[in-house]
């Protein structure tokens, strides 16, 4: 080591040792780490991040940082900064990256050494407390978990995963509504995929299978879990999608409806009602109809069963209502999430875990769709 670095070590050393590193954060240190080639150190507090917070807000509130943004390409005007950094909250980390949609911050994703998640889990209950279980896992298979906070949602593997580095990312309540509307689009997508090439292999052995325990599941969780404050948001884009979304989630635009227009309510629980029973009458195994799925995703909206009794005038024209929409309009919603709870759906392998079954097992192929809806709307003309 030369005479130079020599004596740029030993101020750092004086520096550190008054415990001012991370304080004195200005051109003096600045100059000291960049000769040392030292990362600095940030503080980020993560229940202060906010989605309606810009790029310039943003980064006021993380001090000492000089990011490198650039645009991506996507469908919002999007921008990710990566900020070279070598702690976070005191843990190691290799890298930090935020995310902006529309000059609004969207998410932050940051990766640190798989040894470091332990000290970084502990940071963080120490600061928020304990996590919730979301039913997800990471790429590697690790269960997330994750901290709700005032902004958005911190997420992160409940154990250290087995790859050499772990991720974390906090997203803003705007961005986990436009990542669960992009979800249930992909997820629309995928099951008009399969009724199509049910109908095509629907002769060959196998088939294309059809994982029965999660797609569904996931997006109907997370449709229930958007915030209240994006009502109008969600309601909006419900009822454009009406046609193609799975049935049950009609639920929720029904309930997110009934406190400021009861009639509309209705006739969105009536439409779900009716459209349940076309999904029955898609589903290969007749089990499905008298199944588990539709009672379970009833049974979490009691105060629509309850409106609809208490008032059956307005019940009657919300079905009147729901046949008369529904009879202009071409239904191409996929009825798997209620096909995927008759007995033909319950596989299990030697160990009793669930595996997936071919898909033409579980829905009729889309050529008999067409004829499934005649025969629903005439079982259930009002007599």
């Amino acid at each position: 080591m030369n005479r130079k670095m020599v004596v740029l070590a030993a101020v750092a050393a004086l520096v550190v040792g008054a415990g001012a590193w991370v304080a004195l954060e200005g051109p003096f240190t600045g100059w000291i780490r960049a000769r040392l080639g030292v990362k600095p150190a940030v503080s980020i507090d993560f229940a202060a991040l906010s989605g309606d917070d810009n790029r310039s807000k943003t980064f006021a509130r993380v001090a000492g940082i000089k990011p490198q943004c650039r645009e991506t390409a996507a469908e919002l005007v999007q921008e990710e900064c990566t900020v070279d950094v070598g702690k976070v909250n005191g843990v190691p980390v290799t890298t930090l990256v935020f995310h902006f949609e529309q000059d609004r911050l969207a998410r932050l994703r940051l990766a640190l050494p798989a040894g470091e998640h332990r000290a970084f889990m502990t940071e963080v209950r120490a600061a928020h407390g304990m996590w919730s279980q979301l039913d997800e896992r990471d790429a590697h298979g690790a269960a997330l978990v994750a901290w709700t906070l005032p902004g958005g949602r911190l997420v992160m593997s409940e154990d250290a995963v087995a790859a050499p580095e772990a991720e974390v990312q906090w997203t803003s309540k705007a961005g986990l509504f436009r990542d669960t509307v992009r979800e249930i689009g992909q997820l629309i997508q995928n099951e008009a995929n399969l009724a199509h090439v049910n109908a095509t292999v629907q002769t060959q052995a196998g088939g294309r299978r059809y994982d029965t325990t999660s797609p569904f599941r996931r997006s109907f969780r997370r449709v229930r879990a958007v915030p209240n404050e994006y009502n109008a948001q969600l309601v909006e884009w419900l009822r454009a999608n009406a046609e193609t979304v799975p049935s049950p989630l009609l639920l929720e635009l029904a309930q997110r409806l009934l406190a400021t227009d009861a009639n509309e309510a209705m006739r969105w629980y009536a439409t779900f009602r009716l459209l349940m029973t076309y999904d029955a009458a898609r589903c290969a195994d007749p089990t499905a109809a008298g199944g588990s799925g539709g009672a379970a995703v009833l049974a979490l909206y009691p105060s629509l069963t309850r409106h609809a009794e208490e008032h059956p005038a307005v019940w009657r024209e919300a079905n009147k209502s729901a046949r008369n929409w529904a009879r202009v309009r071409q239904i191409r919603s996929s009825p798997m999430w209620l096909c995927a709870s008759g007995m033909r759906a319950v596989r299990v392998d030697g160990r009793g875990q669930l595996v997936p079954v071919a898909v033409r097992e579980l829905m009729l192929p889309e050529s008999g769709w067409p004829a499934a809806w005649r025969n629903v709307l005439m079982k259930t003309e009002p007599r």
